[in-house]
């Protein structure tokens, strides 16, 4: 819309669509502190359980493949692997094929502390559970829209996160190496 003066000024559904957005950023940066708590309270660093949300038991990634899954350069998952192997949560592993290719796999501690991990980040905050059901349900199909619309997903990404997990454990921004 265009005023008298020639400016323009957004519709109605172009402000509330602003102002969720704005909503979304700052609850992104408010849910990723419940995520490092999360994280810290199992000794591990914000880096180290995203690896762990993409790490699924029983399926092995190459270390190209994590550093893809976690948005970074392929350099920082060496230093990534170390330190989740030393701590007995990972194991490198020659990759069938191709000797040269190393792979990572949880270990059975891993895998554990990854369920721990993703059964924190399922519990809801206070300011969660201080809303009503019906307005609960709104806002979960709504991000859920909005989830599979940004990653490609369709109704198939209900739920959806990072490595297939829950997309309440999906971390935002990056964490530490």
């Amino acid at each position: 819309m265009t005023d008298t003066t020639g400016t323009t000024t957004p519709s109605g559904s172009e402000r509330s669509a602003d102002r969720a957005t704005r909503l979304l950023f700052r609850s992104t940066f408010v849910f990723w502190g419940h995520f490092v708590t999360r994280a810290a309270e199992l000794g591990l660093s914000p880096t180290q359980a995203h690896a762990l949300t993409v790490l699924e038991p029983a399926h092995a990634l190459t270390m190209r493949e994590l550093a893809q899954a976690l948005d970074c350069d392929p350099s920082t998952v060496t230093g990534l692997a170390d330190r989740l192997e030393a701590q007995g949560l990972i194991e490198r592993q020659a990759l069938a094929g191709d000797r040269r290719v190393r792979a990572l796999a949880l270990t059975a501690d891993g895998a554990a502390r990854r369920a721990q991990l993703l059964a924190r980040l399922a519990r809801a905050p206070e300011s969660v559970h201080a809303l009503d059901p019906r307005a609960l349900d709104q806002l979960a199909d709504g991000l859920e829209r909005i989830l599979a619309v940004e990653l490609g997903t369709g109704s198939q990404g209900r739920d959806a996160g990072v490595g297939g997990t829950p997309a309440d454990a999906a971390p935002a921004p990056h964490g530490d190496p």
